[in-house]
């Protein structure tokens, strides 16, 4: 039986992205649900063989006003317990901070556009991150929240404003504070829903800059996706996190 992969999403236009193609090409099943909805976080599949939570614009510490948050910290919280295959995405990484008991805040200031990350020594010997930026440091990032590295994770990957920007907790569990996997065909999406946001912060790049971003660091970006993950789903196969 193919192993399915549960994609929580927030947004409509933050979806999968590139990691798609990748999981259809190595025959997973894909269920992508609106986290927002009522009632969806908890009558998913019980332990799919990977949960994917993606990025939205809401903070973990809004839980009062986003109930369904708490939803995916529990959820978050079950999986990782047990080391089991979970990715985090932006909101997705803080949902999963907060699930290993790590404070999630306000950070200092926006982080809108394409800006370098730095590998942390451990990441480089890492299999998996060590694609995060093998061919080229430039991502596109998109928060302006941040989070403590929980006790007991190893630190991934850090930027000039933000100390965190990914961490690994046990074998399955990989938190990316960054969008490595926006398709940059599809950047215009994220700047047209984005647009009062990002006229209205100083400190972002603005749409001009990020378009013309995405088709200079667009292509690489996919290729370093498309490679993290398949080098993360080996990981998985391989150690028999999934059934044959």
């Amino acid at each position: 039986m193919s192993p399915t992969c549960i994609a929580l999403f927030h947004e409509e236009f933050e979806d999968l992205g590139s990691f798609e193609s990748v999981l259809k090409d190595r025959g997973w099943n894909i269920l992508l649900r609106d986290a927002k909805l009522d009632g969806i976080v908890a009558s998913l599949p019980e332990d799919p063989e990977l949960v994917v939570i993606l990025g939205g614009p809401m903070g973990v510490y809004e839980i009062s006003r986003h109930t369904f948050v708490q939803e995916e910290i529990d959820l978050a919280s079950r999986r990782l317990r047990r080391d089991l295959p979970t990715l985090g995405i932006c909101l997705g990484s803080q949902i999963m901070a907060a699930a290993l008991g790590a404070q999630v805040r306000r950070g200092p200031h926006q982080e809108i556009g394409w800006y370098p990350i730095e590998l942390e020594c451990e990441a480089e010997s890492d299999p998996v991150a060590s694609r995060l930026a093998s061919e080229d440091p430039v991502v596109l990032h998109w928060h302006g929240d941040t989070f403590d590295l929980p006790s007991g994770a190893i630190p991934l990957a850090r930027s000039h404003r933000y100390e965190r920007q990914g961490f690994r907790m046990g074998r399955f569990g990989y938190a990316l504070q960054f969008h490595l996997e926006v398709l940059p065909e599809r950047i215009e999406e994220w700047t047209r829903a984005h647009a009062v946001q990002l006229t209205s912060t100083p400190e972002a790049q603005s749409a001009a800059q990020i378009e013309a971003g995405a088709r200079r660091h667009g292509a690489a970006m996919v290729r370093q996706a498309r490679s993290f993950l398949n080098a993360y789903l080996d990981l998985v196969e391989r150690r028999g996190a999934c059934p044959s």
